[in-house]
Parts: C-alpha cells; structure tokens; sequence
C-alpha cells in the first residue's frame, strides 16, 4: 500500500491527536487519590471530575462534527487540540473543586472537537477502500494513549517536583507540541471546500433521519456500556473469585491489551473483504458468549475471556467510527461522526452508574459477566438485521482507486 507523503502526514498527526485525546482524559484517574486528599474532595466530588470529559463528548460531540462540516476538520481539530493542551496545563492551577471542575471541562470541550473530526479528516483524504486500514491507524493512538495515561501518570507524580501538578504540567507541555506539530504539518485538503455541507438544515435533518445512523449510534452505546462496566467491574468480580489484587489488575488490563493490535489489523481485514457488519454481529456473539462463559470458567482459563473481550470491544468500537464515514457523503461526515459519538459516550456515563447500582442490589460483582454477555448478545441482532450493508460503499479490489479523497453524495436509506 503506497501512500503520498501528504496522507503518510495525516496519519501520524491523527495516530498523535488520538494519544493526545486519551492521555488528557485518563491522566487524573491514577492520580485521583492524590488531588482527593490535597484539594479536600470526597469521593462524589472526585468521581463528577472524572465524568466531565465524557459528559462534554456526549454532549458536544454532535456540535463537534457540524463545525467541522461548516470550517474544515483541520481547523476544527486543531482547535481541539489547542483546548487539551491549556486544559491539561491549567489543571496544574487548580486551588479547589471548582477550578478543578472549570480546567477539566476545557479538556471536555477539546475533546468534543478532536474526536468527531478524526473519522471527517480520513473521510476526506481517504477513499473508502482504506477508510478501516487509516483509522485503525488512529484507533491506535487512542489505545495507546489510554495504556500510557493509567501507567506512567503516578509513577511521574513520585518523581515530579509538586507531584500531581508537575504531572498535569508535563502532559500539558506534551499536548501542546502535539498541537503544534498538528497546525505546522497538517496540510489542507484541496477538495476539503468542496466536502462543507450545502443546503443547511435541510442536508443535517437528512441525517438525523437516517436509521443507519442511529443504529450505529445504538451499538456504540451499548458497547461502550459494556467496556465501561468492564472498567469498573471486572477487577472486583476477579478479586471475588479468590484472585490476588494484582493478578487480578493484569487481568483487567487484558482488554485494553488485547485491543490494541485488533484495533488495527481488524478494520485492514474489513477493508480487504469490503464489508463492515460482520465485524459488528460476529465480534457481538463471541463476546456475548465469552461473556456468559466467564461465569463459569476455572480460575485457570479466566485470562482467556478479557482477551477475547478486548478483541471484540475493540472491532466493535472502530467499526461504529468508521461506518458513518462509509455511509455518508463527506460534507455531512462530521455531522454523522459527531452525532454517533455523542449518543455511543452517554453509554461511558451510564455504564459505570449502572455497575454501582447493580453491585448494591446484588451485594457484589457476580453479575458481570452475565450482564456483559446478555447486552453483547443483544447488539448482535441489532446490527445484523437493521444496519444497511455496507459493500456498496467499499470499492472491490478491481475497483480499488488510488488513496485519494472521494465525495460520494448518496446518503443511506432510511
């Protein structure tokens, strides 16, 4: 596969924009304690500043992806970038539970714009042909920047002057020349005027009709209740089973693990067989059963089912980013993306609140695994009979045209 050096340019600014998005969300989280004791928070005060990033994404994400129809994912994006930077920086400021809340919320917002635009930006300068091969490549970035945010933030607050204020103040300074290198590398798509939207309300409630895109939307909330439940469910339902607290984090950390090279090599065999549903069903049952087996599985074939459930997290997860930019025309793309992403992360909300409430009314962590196999099980026949497929928009091999960016003006059907 040969790229041009402009495309080459977007994928290492993309990989870097998705590491910079997760680092700036998931640094406080090893260093929560610290800021809990330092700014005298409890521990409602401290789990609402955790939420933040995500209620701003769910919230914005759609708003996201309209400004990046309406000025250009580049800027749009970059803005973005800007705004983790001064978040993760001005954190560092931070005198009392408010100011704590106001710094992240800026990092809430940066996020809302960056996300969206990562699938826009590859619908512009990509073919449909490599759009699962390009944001697995940014897919990434943003598993890589989740492991090094939750591994390396505490152990740098040991040895940083000013502990977890040092940290926010390193990550600041690493987002920043991040951004930096976006706006002096990034170049313009010459076809990037002709992707912004024409017809105004009319070509945005289009896509709000869609039933593709809210099937879409559907999925990626019910996965990401899923991985968030896993998140915080899995290291107690582990430790339930007699498991010291260690292996028992390194069993967690197995989902995240084991999503990293799927989350790349999955969408370059959806790209190769020119469909995407199967990815969403197939991985929907496996990890539907693994779900429900893990109830049941010896001790000593427990590691086997984290794997297995971050694989299929994983293609489920990329496969909901890639399909609105399948699906629709490039100058609603980020309409499309943002929207999906904004109803996918009320799931990253809820998952949590919803693994609390029913570890109160089951006295434990038991429910786990059946609760993630029964709402696997559930996304399968979701997406298998009421999601569109996908071949007519990904070229065959024979059809395959050279990586350059396409404007298809056909939307799905309702």
């Amino acid at each position: 596969m040969i790229f041009s050096r402009s495309q080459y340019l977007v994928l290492v600014n993309t990989w870097l924009l998705g590491f910079s998005m997760y680092t700036a969300f998931l640094n406080i989280s090893p260093i929560m304690s610290l800021i809990k004791d330092s700014l005298n928070l409890n521990f409602t005060e401290t789990g609402l500043v955790f939420s933040i990033p995500l209620a701003f994404l769910a919230a914005l994400a759609g708003f996201g992806g309209l400004v990046a129809d309406r000025i250009g994912p580049r800027r749009a994006a970059g803005i973005g970038s800007i705004l983790l930077a001064l978040g993760n920086l001005s954190r560092a400021f931070s005198s009392d539970l408010l100011t704590l809340v106001a710094f992240t919320s800026v990092i809430g917002v940066g996020l809302a714009l960056c996300f969206p635009n990562l699938p826009k930006i590859i619908r512009v300068w990509f073919p449909s042909n490599f759009h699962g091969t390009a944001s697995g490549i940014y897919g990434t970035g943003i598993m890589l920047g989740s492991t090094a945010a939750l591994a390396a933030t505490l152990p740098l607050a040991y040895v940083t002057p000013g502990t977890w204020r040092g940290v926010f103040l390193i990550w600041g300074a690493f987002s920043l020349a991040i951004s930096a290198v976006w706006w002096i590398s990034m170049k313009k798509n010459p076809s990037e005027e002709s992707s912004r939207p024409s017809g105004g309300a009319a070509r945005t409630l289009r896509v709000l009709r869609s039933r593709s895109l809210w099937v879409v939307a559907t999925i990626l909330l019910l996965d990401n209740i899923i991985y968030y439940v896993e998140v915080t469910g899995l290291l107690p339902f582990f430790k339930g089973l007699g498991i010291v607290a260690e292996s028992a984090a390194i069993l967690q950390s197995l989902v995240s693990l084991a999503g990293v090279p799927s989350i790349i090599l999955l969408p370059v065999l959806s790209d190769r067989f020119r469909t995407r549903k199967p990815f969403l069903w197939v991985a929907a049952i496996i990890s539907g059963v693994s779900g429900l087996a893990l109830a049941a599985t010896p001790p000593q074939l427990v590691p086997l089912n984290p794997v297995v459930l971050g694989v299929t997290n994983a293609s489920m997860f990329l496969t909901c980013l890639i399909l609105p930019i399948d699906l629709f025309p490039a100058n609603v793309a980020g309409t499309a993306s943002g929207l999906v992403i904004s109803v996918g992360y009320v799931g990253g909300l809820i998952g949590p609140v919803i693994a609390g409430y029913l570890a109160d009314v089951t006295g434990g962590f038991s429910f786990v695994p059946v609760f993630i196999g029964s709402i696997s099980l559930l996304i399968a026949p979701i997406a298998l009979l009421f999601l569109r497929k996908t071949e007519r928009a990904i070229p065959s091999t024979a059809e395959r045209s050279p990586p350059s960016s396409e404007h298809a003006e056909n939307f799905p059907q309702s």
